[in-house]
């Protein structure tokens, strides 16, 4: 009886382990990765492509003008806005590529395996993807994203592309 009430507690606490540790990676809006858990993909990311020397991809997205959302319409609004946005651009993506809200409306996605052209095909696919959604409470707002993208070098820090992709947003913007 013991051993039983033992492998039952072991097993609600490595439930709830799971539970926790899903919690802490996930963004509790949008239901997406959060800024940890894509940082920390990105850190995997770019240890499985070094040996392999395979390329990949990381882009920052953005919505544009969302502010203008939250005022004009409330905020209730733009958290519907950032939920679509996060799940049109979630299946957007391959299977393989990983999207995080990293804060804000802003998001960071990781393109494993992946070359600078065919994150630019991406990003095109993303952002008429967004451009296509539909607020039909909210009049008249049409939702945006603007990209930037770079591709990781074969040494570089994880900081470094997110600082490139950063500074390809704001050329974008």
């Amino acid at each position: 009886v013991l051993a039983l009430i033992a492998l039952l507690y072991a097993i609600s606490q490595i439930q709830r382990n799971k539970r926790l540790h899903k919690l802490a990676m996930t963004d509790e809006l949008t239901q997406v990765g959060n800024r940890r858990f894509v940082l920390a993909r990105c850190d995997q990311v770019q240890q499985q492509a070094a040996p392999l020397q395979q390329s990949w991809c990381l882009m920052i997205a953005d919505i544009d003008h969302f502010k203008l959302c939250n005022d004009q319409f409330g905020h209730e609004a733009g958290d519907e806005v950032l939920v679509a946005v996060a799940r049109t651009l979630q299946t957007t993506l391959r299977q393989q590529d990983v999207i995080g809200r990293s804060g804000g409306e802003e998001f960071l996605l990781v393109l494993p395996d992946t070359v600078e052209a065919q994150a630019l095909e991406m990003a095109e696919r993303l952002r008429l993807a967004v451009a296509a959604l539909q607020f039909p409470r909210f009049p008249g707002y049409q939702v945006t994203v603007s990209i930037g993208l770079t591709q990781a070098g074969r040494h570089e820090q994880v900081r470094e592309v997110i600082s490139r992709a950063d500074s390809a947003l704001y050329r974008a913007k």
